[in-house]
């Protein structure tokens, strides 16, 4: 399961900004969607990285109460 979601990152940089950041054809009018998913794949990666071997278990979950 991944800590973001593309609608979490429109919701912050806004869907226009996504779309331009995420293509590397500038005549698209659409999100690479491939591309955001690794990017956030990336990210994920990252965290799991820093928090490896520390107090926390990774990847990390909610827990209920």
């Amino acid at each position: 399961m991944a800590y973001s979601t593309q609608a979490d990152i429109e919701n912050i940089f806004g869907t226009a900004n996504v779309v331009r950041w995420s293509q590397l054809d500038p005549s698209s009018t659409t999100a690479d969607t491939a591309r955001i998913a690794l990017a956030i794949t990336n990210a994920d990666a990252m965290i799991n990285a820093t928090f490896a071997g520390s107090q926390y278990v990774v990847p990390f979950s909610p827990t209920l109460s």
